[in-house]
């Protein structure tokens, strides 16, 4: 289980040199290779090991330690003794194994891909990353958007946008004014560089002492300040939304990228993907999944 960062010269890399090794063995031993990549194309890596049959995904949440599940994608060459077998290994993990198919951002990051990037186009629309967050909490997520990003870091996030962006095309942009890529060029990061879109310290965003909100980082209020110049100039102010509003949006890209999932034929169930879903990013249970909030709220 290979764990290395998304960068596929590293993983190839690494690839080498694990069937090199396995190659020395005086009796010929079965491996598998798992890649833990949350983005990249499955089938560019496989072309890389020696055994594409024995190869696929198994992609851990951020934090591994809380998670409990794990996406398990294969290709067309994996076999089926390949995917049974990493199964019965996120099984002895104690964690929930979700099989899958090979597709940009797999089942989880596709979905909750359409949520960041409508997060940060309307971030580029001038709306406050604290109004954005505390709407997806009141909606009953665990953790805002903004503060996810953090969490994850601004350079992942970037990489993986990216990646959604030249697959999908124009409906998971990355906004012409990339206050995200703006952050990351200046070598903030989010929670491990101690700055992004928040202030971080000790793992944990930095909250105002008189009203218990987060504070902004002064790197983002900088980029902020050239936004809302750049708006006034265009006639325009910052956008303000109500709650609901905020909801709906976010709410629904992660509901439009869903049904595309299912259509794509990513999981073998609908109800796969709403398990996914709640399991790896907390979406609130009590509404099943985006698929099944779906049902309830009506097509």
């Amino acid at each position: 289980v290979e764990a290395v960062p998304e960068v596929e010269a590293i993983k190839f890399s690494t690839y080498a040199q694990i069937d090199a090794v396995m190659a020395t063995r005086v009796v010929a031993t079965p491996y598998f290779i798992y890649s833990n990549t949350s983005a990249l194309n499955l089938e560019h890596l496989a072309a890389h090991v020696a055994n594409p049959a024995n190869f696929c995904g198994m992609h851990f949440f951020n934090p591994v330690s809380q998670m409990g599940a794990v996406e398990i994608p294969a290709i067309d060459s994996t076999s089926a003794e390949t995917v049974s077998t990493a199964i019965a290994i996120v099984n002895a993990l104690g964690k929930l194994p979700i099989p899958c198919t090979n597709y940009p951002g797999f089942i989880v990051n596709a979905i909750l891909g359409a949520s960041l990037s409508m997060a940060a186009n309307l971030m580029a629309m001038g709306v406050s990353p604290l109004a954005i967050d505390k709407a997806m909490l009141n909606f009953g997520m665990p953790m805002g958007p903004c503060t996810l990003m953090d969490y994850v870091g601004l350079d992942v996030v970037s990489s993986v946008a990216k990646t959604l962006n030249e697959a999908h095309g124009a409906r998971l942009k990355v906004p012409s004014l990339d206050l995200v890529g703006l952050l990351v060029g200046q070598g903030h990061l989010g929670r491990k560089s101690g700055e992004g879109i928040y202030q971080w310290k000790d793992g944990k965003v930095v909250k105002d002492a008189k009203t218990r909100k987060p504070n902004l980082s002064v790197a983002y209020t900088l980029v902020t300040t050239s936004l809302e110049a750049g708006l006034s100039a265009a006639g325009k102010t910052p956008a303000k939304m109500a709650d609901q509003a905020l909801q709906e949006l976010i709410v629904g890209a992660m509901q439009n990228e869903a049904l595309r999932v299912l259509q794509a034929g990513v999981a073998a169930e609908p109800f796969i993907i709403d398990l996914a879903f709640v399991t790896c990013t907390g979406f609130t249970p009590a509404l099943g999944g985006p698929l099944r909030y779906i049902d309830q709220i009506g097509v």
